[in-house]
């Protein structure tokens, strides 16, 4: 009788256990919704300016890395389809991943989240891009959702994300991290000025 007890316990407290954690599970992104991301960052450093380059294409993620040359020194270069050509940017490597649905589910969900979060916070100040070839200006971020057909982009600084404490600088730097986090290093780059992979 009390082995009797105890199992039915067992499975009560397991199948509450089971319901909490659905019940909290927070998912933004679902099945049969169409995403995708382009992200874009730059900084300059002593010896150079260096970028990373990122476009999600639901499943498959198309990344790039390398220099920016001095030809526009007050403009970032435009935000183009993956690997399009622009003469500014220096390509060092490449690569091109399949997520996996983990993988693919956590950027969708926290993509989604900071575009509802563009959508809704359209007057809230984000620091300036500033210039891509100085040590001493806090380089660019920019990024483009599309979501359904609609667009939402953010332009800012790469060191505004970094250490911003607003939700949504908060949640753009979570978002490069994830995508950052995807396949192999490139360009040796573990951190991109600060911003690290997971």
């Amino acid at each position: 009788m009390n082995f009797l007890r105890f199992f039915v316990l067992s499975v009560v407290i397991v199948t509450g256990l089971s319901a909490c954690s659905t019940f909290d599970s927070k998912s933004n992104f679902a099945a049969g919704q169409q995403i995708a991301i382009d992200v874009f960052a730059g900084r300059g450093f002593l010896s150079g300016t260096s970028y990373e380059r990122y476009y999600l294409d639901n499943n498959v993620l198309w990344r790039e890395c390398g220099n920016v040359t001095r030809e526009d020194n007050k403009k970032s270069p435009d935000m183009l389809p993956a690997f399009a050509y622009h003469p500014n940017l220096k390509l060092t490597n490449t690569g091109k991943e399949i997520l996996t649905d983990k993988e693919f589910d956590k950027i969708a969900n926290v993509a989604v989240e900071l575009f509802n979060d563009i959508s809704t916070r359209d007057k809230e100040d984000l620091p300036e891009p500033e210039s891509l070839f100085s040590l001493s200006n806090a380089g660019v971020f920019e990024i483009r959702i599309t979501y359904n057909g609609n667009d939402k982009s953010l332009v800012t600084s790469l060191d505004g994300i970094n250490e911003g404490k607003l939700i949504r600088q908060k949640t753009a730097r979570n978002l490069f991290t994830l995508i950052r986090g995807v396949g192999p290093v490139i360009c040796s780059s573990q951190t991109f000025f600060g911003i690290e992979r997971r």
